[in-house]
């Protein structure tokens, strides 16, 4: 079966992964962190929606760890769907090349949402949409990652200056480090919104610090 090893695991059972298999769940952005916590997702039954508009670089092979080097140049989008499908045949995975935009923001609606576009403005459009949506926001810079979970005391206008000041990939690299443990803290958090784990939810602003193995919550 395979999905025995995920119904071993008591927190999960036979009967919640077949839950599991019923939810989507929105990926803006299949970069580093996108793509690896598509992978772990789709590994585990669950069904995906993507929103990218970007390609594959060469240059991002070292944090983008689905792609291989003979796809550099061709869309995410596209390719990801391939490669996702090829993991697991049974999932539903739909993918959209295009940029996320007033007119196709409701793409983001579904079980749960993840924005890892590490652009303000997408930010704020995600959240204006996700409403009632459980939404989780990425952001990933040289050796650190911070992630927050919409709530009143985090979202994005009170974020802003700390979002803004947050290292880019284009100016301060990223450790490959980085985007596992960010999509592994993700993926985590996603699967018990998804089964309604609510007393054992994380919920807050979390910063990993991936060269020094430190994680930090701040619940308000």
């Amino acid at each position: 079966m395979r999905y025995q090893h995920l119904q071993k695991i008591k927190e999960i059972g036979e009967k919640d992964q077949k839950q599991l298999e019923k939810k989507t769940v929105s990926i803006v952005g299949v970069g580093g962190v996108g793509s690896i916590l598509a992978e772990m997702l789709v590994r585990s039954g669950v069904n995906l929606r993507i929103i990218d508009k970007d390609r594959i670089y060469e240059e991002d092979l070292s944090r983008q760890s689905m792609y291989p080097e003979e796809l550099v140049t061709r869309f995410k989008a596209k390719e990801s769907k391939k490669i996702l499908e090829s993991i697991n045949n049974k999932v539903k995975i739909r993918t959209f090349h295009e940029e996320l935009a007033p007119n196709n923001a409701y793409l983001i609606v579904s079980d749960c949402a993840v924005d890892l576009s590490n652009n303000f403005e997408t930010n704020q459009l995600v959240e204006k949409f996700a409403k009632k949506t459980p939404l989780w926001v990425c952001r990933t810079g040289g050796l650190n990652a911070m992630i927050y979970f919409k709530s009143p005391q985090f979202n994005v206008k009170k974020l802003e200056k700390h979002l803004n000041e947050y290292p880019l990939i284009s100016d301060a690299g990223i450790f490959p480090s980085v985007t596992h443990s960010a999509a592994t803290f993700l993926y985590t958090e996603i699967i018990k919104i998804l089964l309604n784990r609510k007393k054992s939810q994380v919920k807050g602003l979390i910063t990993i610090d991936s060269w020094n193995h430190k994680i930090s919550v701040k619940k308000k």
